[in-house]
């Protein structure tokens, strides 16, 4: 079986018939095809794992020397030069079948618990993502709500902090060529957007009560249906549409700069409307989000980002070590 391996006495394996001999050779032909597959996908997990932890790539193997509980490292190179077969666990006087089974068995463990610590990472990992945010000095790539709390910005300046339900507040990055274009229009904008758009959204709306009203049998039915309703939404959206979803004069800016030249500013939004406001503002080249100030939330956020990403580290060296040793 081991043709180009010194030291091994093949003649000490246990095959049987010629019928189970070729019936061996497929399966060790399998056998061979998935440790082959499992050792490769090991051995570069594991070198990626060195390069990403900055450890020293070493690629020996783990030898059992023959005395109980005593091993040692050897070069690959030296390994199959000196190859010697582990009579301790895989014995000699067993069937082939029961041996190459055991190999086998051997090396799905390996996967399994890999598979194992990389289902874990991958959870960590789910919950690292939905904590952190991009790490920018510019407030067109940063989330605004973190400059907030980095700058120590009083809770005063945010309107959910006096108990409002009706309104929120809205965080905008202005560049100060542009302040006096954002002061002079952010009142009027979003009026603008509904007048502008009245007539597409006629359409779209229709069509929409139109997809579904389907299930009326009756078309007559159906299309008193959709007239009321349309009626309805329409009458909403011109009450909403005389409204500028902006609290006047609540413009503020709020002290800080990035090194771009862009400015944080703060505006007090209806929250029935801060989504449309949002959109338009990206649309007028202004980025803008929604914020709500919990500094208790923003320390205990924190704390998590801290704790997940000791875990994926520790994980990776699980990783690393479960690569190293399969």
């Amino acid at each position: 079986l081991y043709p180009l391996i010194n030291g091994v006495d093949k003649t000490g394996f246990k095959v049987g018939s010629l019928d189970q001999l070729m019936e061996l050779m497929d399966l060790f032909q399998k056998y061979d095809m998935q440790l082959d597959a499992s050792c490769k996908r090991n051995e570069k997990m594991y070198t990626d794992m060195c390069k990403e932890l900055n450890k020293k790539v070493s690629l020996v193997i783990e030898v059992n020397t023959g005395r109980r509980g005593e091993s040692q490292n050897l070069e690959v190179e030296q390994y199959i030069k000196t190859f010697k077969w582990d009579s301790v666990r895989f014995q000699m006087d067993k069937s082939l079948k029961f041996l190459g089974a055991k190999i086998q068995g051997t090396q799905k463990g390996c996967d399994d618990r890999l598979k194992k610590l990389l289902d874990e990472q991958n959870e960590v990992k789910g919950k690292l993502n939905a904590l952190v945010k991009k790490d920018s000095a510019s407030f067109l790539q940063k989330d605004l709500g973190d400059v907030i709390y980095e700058q120590k910005i009083g809770r005063q300046f945010f309107v959910n902090s006096h108990g409002s339900e009706l309104m929120t507040t809205v965080l905008v990055a202005v560049n100060k060529k542009k302040v006096e274009h954002f002061q002079q229009n952010y009142l009027t904008i979003l009026l603008n957007h509904y007048s502008n758009d009245f007539e597409n959204w006629k359409k779209r709306t229709r069509d929409q009560i139109q997809s579904q009203a389907q299930l009326a049998e009756d078309k007559d039915h159906q299309q008193q249906i959709i007239d009321q309703e349309f009626k309805k939404q329409e009458e909403e959206y011109l009450k909403m549409s005389t409204q500028p979803g902006v609290v006047p004069a609540s413009d503020k800016y709020l002290g800080v700069e990035d090194p771009d030249g862009n400015q944080l500013w703060r505006v007090t939004c209806m929250k029935s409307q801060v989504v449309d406001f949002i959109k338009v503002l990206k649309k007028n080249g202004y980025v803008g989000q929604q914020f709500a100030y919990d500094s208790d939330l923003y320390i205990e956020n924190q704390k998590l980002l801290s704790k997940y990403q000791v875990d994926l580290n520790n994980l990776n060296i699980k990783i690393m070590n479960c690569c190293f040793y399969s």
